[in-house]
């Protein structure tokens, strides 16, 4: 009976050093997504982690060191006893080719207002990258404006701006007007890029051709506007995007314009563009502003991958009023 009572004390003295790295937090799973990315795609992991006493999620770093994502995760331990489950997400960008791996390194803490790791659990989750595709080149060039309102009596010319956003030499690009009808309205003018990479954004005024006299009040012309890059050192680009104008709409009734077009893409998991001018901010589900910033050139690009998963809105106010935009932060 002795002999067991002091095997017992020896359990007991020892248990505490054999839970470090084999108790808590537990691991309950690591999935990535999508499922069988491609060397095209950013990879989401979502990692979901228990702590013992109702904790709390202190935060993160991770790092990529060759072929694994390594993420290092804290938890407050936490007061009474019972189970508390978080699930959290990092996005990485795209990975090359092959065999890949996630190690998760959570910790527990004490201290619940810093990570002071008094235990730990490791897990390891292997995937594999495949290689992609072509990208769709022209998804990555926009044109602004969409819509032009011209006025035959005062308009000679008009602005628009080509933007690239991908990378890659761009230089010498050549931008022209593509119209499905020239009865009222063309454009013979043309311009050439100068030498850059991108991402990149060419402004230029274009001069206007009217082909009538006498063009009707909100007559509508369809027309596409033209970029091409041979691709000798860079992208081949050969892309028609579609622009509107409206000819001599009377200026007691034109509309007043909405400050931006959109928000893509929708849902989002790093970089948020946003299409418009004026002054930007992004509110939370609840209405508290995370990111506020004078949005310029027509297009903003936002990083979002620290933003927490959910919903949020995008306002923009300018001259010509206030608009929304609703995104879902993957």
């Amino acid at each position: 009976m002795k002999n067991i009572i002091r095997v017992s004390a020896f359990l007991l003295a020892i248990m505490p050093a054999l839970s470090f790295g084999q108790c808590c937090p537990y691991i309950d799973g690591i999935e990535v997504h999508p499922p069988s990315p491609t060397t095209n795609d950013n990879v989401t992991i979502v990692y979901t982690v228990t702590t013992p006493n109702q904790g709390a999620y202190l935060g993160e770093t991770h790092t990529l060191s060759g072929d694994t994502v390594v993420i290092n995760a804290c938890y407050y331990n936490g007061m009474l006893t019972a189970l508390q489950t978080y699930t959290d997400s990092i996005t990485v960008a795209p990975l090359p080719q092959g065999n890949h791996f996630v190690r998760l390194h959570a910790s527990i803490s004490d201290d619940m207002t810093q990570c002071v790791p008094t235990q730990f659990q490791d897990s390891v989750f292997s995937f594999s990258v495949a290689q992609g595709g072509p990208m769709p080149i022209c998804d990555s060039v926009f044109v602004s404006p969409d819509t032009v309102y011209v006025n035959q009596s005062t308009d000679t010319s008009v602005t628009v701006s080509v933007t690239y956003t991908g990378q890659g030499d761009v230089s010498y690009s050549s931008i022209d007007f593509v119209f499905n009808d020239s009865a009222y309205l063309d454009i013979n003018d043309f311009a050439v890029t100068n030498g850059i990479a991108g991402p990149y954004t060419f402004t230029w005024h274009y001069d206007l051709m009217y082909n009538q006299t006498a063009i009707p009040a909100n007559t509508v012309v369809n027309a596409g506007v033209h970029i091409f890059h041979g691709g000798l050192n860079g992208p081949t680009i050969d892309c028609t995007l579609p622009i509107t104008f409206i000819l001599n709409q009377p200026l007691g009734i034109q509309p007043v314009p909405e400050p931006f077009v959109a928000t893509y893409p929708n849902p989002v998991s790093d970089l948020l563009t946003v299409k418009g001018t004026g002054e930007l901010v992004i509110l939370d589900a609840v209405g508290r502003p995370v990111l506020a910033k004078q949005a310029v050139d027509g297009i903003t690009r936002l990083d979002v991958r620290d933003f927490a998963a959910g919903l949020y809105v995008a306002v923009i106010e300018n001259q010509n009023g206030v608009a929304v935009r609703r995104f879902c932060k993957q």
